[in-house]
């Protein structure tokens, strides 16, 4: 009976184990189902949020291309507002050009015009030449005689000069050897000053040593002084040798002292030479610059005095021409009658041509003003394009930023959609799980039930057999 009651008291445990393990498997379940509701709505949520990023994405890209056609129109617009600033640019230097043939013309017509009257003038003055000419025929007879008197004298002249360019020479070359000797001298004089100079360093090397050993018999003397202090006996040998080693090396300080003063009276030496060397070096170089200035006068002189003796020669040949030209000037003076009316045939054409050309340029900087009001209209017009297309390149800016923030926008949606079906997929996961653990503990359940079942089975056959 103990037994059965116990049996039946532990299926009745489990039984009641077994439904609350069937209440929570069942609680599970409607959480998991609610998860997947949730995980459901979230990826509904996901699914709108994508779309919507993927609309936005296309208003993007929509509007990408909208500014990249503006942009297109624009630059097309810049291409036709540069196109039509360089016909105006061209029509402008057409206007330019015109205007400076037309500038041209009118200054070819002036001269022609001034040309003309020149003409006029030359043929007076020719009329007047021709009446001179036979007065200087009979001038430059005379001419050529006292050309001929100047010649003799500048060939006297020039003879007298070339014996002085040759002295002068004489003069220049001893010059210059002096200049040579003194220079030597110098060049000596600098060489002893640095041997001086060489001795003066070593004399004072060898007295700094020498000061350098009086200081170390000093410091020898003083420590024998030392010692002499701390050794009575021998204090008084001791003291004597520091004594002796003291004035030796006051005497090698002296000795010192003297070389460093016999060092710098050679250094002083050495100056003084080096200087006497300097001076004479420019006494050498003024010496040459005085024979070089004395060879360039001489030879100016010997090429003034070829150039003068040229002169009278040229001057014979002058006088020999004159007469020749004194004939000529007769046959000139017929000839400037005859080229006199001819001119001023010439200069009538000449002012009928810059009559002319005055009118073709006038013609042509009308032409030239027309072009460049032309010109201005149209870089007004290439202005105003410019502007267009500067205001449509702003405004395809301003639509591709847009679009830009539009493709932020719809990036970031997308990334919260994205983290949404995440938290979707791993709500959904977290829903199966629970599904699955409500499975294991509904299992559970039921095996416990069939325990409970087979205890009381158990039992109750217990309690029969207990009965009989």
């Amino acid at each position: 009976m103990l037994y059965s009651y116990r049996l039946s008291l532990i299926a009745y445990r489990l039984s009641l184990i077994a439904y609350r393990l069937s209440l929570i498997a069942y609680r599970l379940s409607l959480i998991a189902y609610r998860l997947s509701l949730i995980a459901y709505r979230l990826s509904l949520i996901a699914y709108r949020l994508s779309l919507i990023a993927y609309r936005l994405s296309l208003i993007a890209y929509r509007l990408s291309l909208i500014a990249y056609r503006l942009s297109l129109i624009a630059y097309r617009l810049s291409l036709i507002a540069y196109r039509l600033s360089l016909i105006a640019y061209r029509l402008s230097l057409i206007a330019y050009r015109l205007s400076l043939i037309a500038y041209r013309l009118s200054l070819i017509a002036y001269r022609l015009s001034l040309i003309a009257y020149r003409l006029s003038l030359i043929a007076y003055r020719l009329s007047l030449i021709a009446y001179r000419l036979s007065l200087i025929a009979y001038r430059l007879s005379l001419i050529a005689y006292r050309l001929s008197l100047i010649a003799y004298r500048l060939s006297l002249i020039a003879y007298r000069l070339s014996l002085i360019a040759y002295r002068l020479s004489l003069i220049a070359y001893r010059l210059s050897l002096i200049a040579y000797r003194l220079s030597l001298i110098a060049y000596r004089l600098s060489l002893i000053a640095y041997r001086l100079s060489l001795i003066a360093y070593r004399l004072s090397l060898i007295a700094y040593r020498l000061s350098l050993i009086a200081y170390r018999l000093s410091l020898i003397a003083y420590r024998l002084s030392l010692i002499a202090y701390r050794l009575s006996l021998i204090a008084y040998r001791l003291s004597l040798i520091a004594y002796r080693l003291s004035l030796i090396a006051y005497r090698l300080s002296l000795i010192a002292y003297r070389l460093s003063l016999i060092a710098y009276r050679l250094s002083l030496i050495a100056y003084r030479l080096s200087l006497i060397a300097y001076r004479l070096s420019l006494i050498a170089y003024r010496l040459s610059l005085i024979a070089y200035r004395l060879s360039l006068i001489a030879y100016r002189l010997s090429l003034i005095a070829y150039r003068l003796s040229l002169i009278a020669y040229r001057l014979s040949l002058i006088a020999y021409r004159l007469s020749l030209i004194a004939y000529r000037l007769s046959l000139i003076a017929y000839r400037l009658s005859l080229i006199a009316y001819r001119l001023s045939l010439i200069a009538y054409r000449l002012s009928l041509i810059a009559y002319r050309l005055s009118l073709i340029a006038y013609r042509l900087s009308l032409i030239a003003y027309r072009l460049s009001l032309i010109a201005y209209r149209l870089s007004l017009i290439a202005y105003r394009l410019s502007l267009i297309a500067y205001r449509l390149s702003l405004i395809a800016y301003r639509l591709s930023l847009i679009a830009y923030r539009l493709s932020l926008i719809a990036y970031r949606l997308s990334l919260i959609a994205y983290r949404l079906s995440l938290i979707a997929y791993r709500l959904s996961l977290i829903a199966y799980r629970l599904s699955l653990i409500a499975y294991r503990l509904s299992l559970i359940a039921y095996r416990l039930s069939l325990i409970a079942y087979r205890l009381s089975l158990i039992a109750y056959r217990l309690s029969l057999i207990a009965n009989r």
